[in-house]
């Protein structure tokens, strides 16, 4: 999706983005979204509000990318490069990603994050292997200068990447971020550091 069209559904979805990114509804946040819809597949929920209108209440950006891996040759990885759900639909991200990945018949999912809530979702999806997303970090956007790795408590030693929001959070406030217990223990969100997941479907 591009030019005019693309523009006007990242309107559309750009309120919902800002309520879950904990920040204002701003010109920057539509050319976020404008940028993250630019992917091949885009899944938008939408239902009827009270006053009659169609409204998103979720919605996923992804792309399919083929990937080494090793002796098992090349697999389909499925690349979730953005995921909102409204709050009053909280429970169906889970379920509208792991049907993705059945339509796809993916073998991996990989993601960047920041959030604890959606690293628990990849996790349950999915085993995350450290040698895996270290050989397809460049194929999900993280180069060789932009690795380091953290052992983020009660999940062993990660792969990060570096400023991947700049260097600050993706998150706009911080107190209902940590208060609503988004936070990736380990992980300093402020620093703009990412999560990297890459693990086989379970």
């Amino acid at each position: 999706m591009a030019g005019e069209l693309a523009m006007i559904v990242a309107k559309g979805l750009a309120p919902l983005t800002a309520t879950g990114f904990l920040t204002q509804l701003t010109d920057a946040v539509v050319q976020d979204v404008y940028h993250h819809i630019q992917v091949p597949s885009l899944r938008v929920v939408i239902e009827e509000s009270d006053k009659n209108e169609l409204v998103p209440v979720a919605f996923l950006a992804s792309k399919n990318i083929y990937c080494g891996f090793g002796h098992f040759g090349h697999q389909l990885l499925y690349y979730l490069g953005g995921i909102i759900v409204d709050h009053a639909h909280r429970g169906i991200g889970r379920p509208l990603l792991q049907d993705e990945l059945e339509k796809t018949k993916a073998t991996y999912l990989g993601l960047h994050t920041q959030n604890r809530k959606m690293l628990s979702v990849a996790e349950k999806l999915a085993d995350f292997d450290l040698n895996v997303a270290e050989a397809n970090a460049e194929q999900v956007g993280t180069s060789r200068q932009n690795r380091q790795y953290s052992d983020l408590p009660g999940r062993g030693t990660y792969l990060i990447h570096s400023q991947r929001y700049g260097r600050s959070s993706l998150y706009g406030d911080l107190v209902k971020f940590y208060e609503q217990g988004m936070n990736i223990p380990g992980l300093d969100p402020q620093s703009g550091d990412a999560v990297v997941f890459v693990g086989r479907i379970k």
